[in-house]
C-alpha cells in the first residue's frame, strides 16, 4: 500500500493541493467536532512548547 506523500509525489501535488485534499477527507470522515478537539489540543500543544525557557 502506498503512503499519501507517495501518491503526492507521483502525482506532482503542489503542498496547498495537498493540504486541501487532506481537509476534504477529515471532514467526509463526519467527525468535525472530534478534529476540532484534535485541532485545539495541537495548538495547547503547540502553545506549551512555544513558551519554555522564555
Amino acid at each position: 500500500m502506498k503512503s499519501f506523500q507517495q501518491i503526492a509525489g507521483e502525482q506532482g501535488w503542489s503542498f496547498q493541493t495537498q493540504i486541501r485534499l487532506l481537509l476534504e477527507y477529515i471532514e467526509s470522515l463526519g467527525d468535525p467536532e472530534g478534529f476540532e478537539n484534535f485541532l485545539l489540543d495541537r495548538v495547547d500543544k503547540e502553545d506549551s512548547t512555544d513558551h519554555i525557557g522564555g
